[in-house]
């Protein structure tokens, strides 16, 4: 072996299969978060002239509750694939995106709620 040429590293098919899996379950996930997030809006409908809401805070919330899915999926996708182009292990990306995405859109919502007074889960 020359010091030029590397050894190539075997793609495991069930690395493969698997990140395919969760990347899709991935995107499933983000799109029901993303949708639910168009329906955090209606939340703001006790805010008016009697309850003084935090619109600041309310704003801030939706708007990672439904921005943060698409942008993070987007960039697990990325780095699922350089993993895989790099032979490397992917799946636990995925995995790690599905936890990120979750929690992330429930730090939004929990601040959407918490700018209404009176509010509760």
């Amino acid at each position: 072996m020359s010091a030029t040429t590397t050894p190539t590293r075997r793609l495991a098919v069930w690395d493969l299969v698997l990140t395919i899996v969760l990347d899709l379950m991935l995107v499933g996930i983000a799109a029901v978060a993303t949708l639910f997030s168009a329906f955090l809006v209606m939340a703001s409908d006790s805010c008016g002239s009697s309850v003084e809401c935090d619109i600041g805070m309310f704003d801030v919330g939706w708007l990672i509750a439904f921005a943060s899915p698409g942008v993070f999926t987007l960039i697990v996708l990325v780095i699922s694939v350089i993993l895989l182009i790099l032979r490397r292990r992917a799946f636990w990306v995925p995995l790690a995106g599905i936890v990120l995405v979750v929690g992330v859109w429930f730090l939004g919502v929990w601040l959407v709620i918490a700018s209404i007074p009176g509010a509760t889960f």
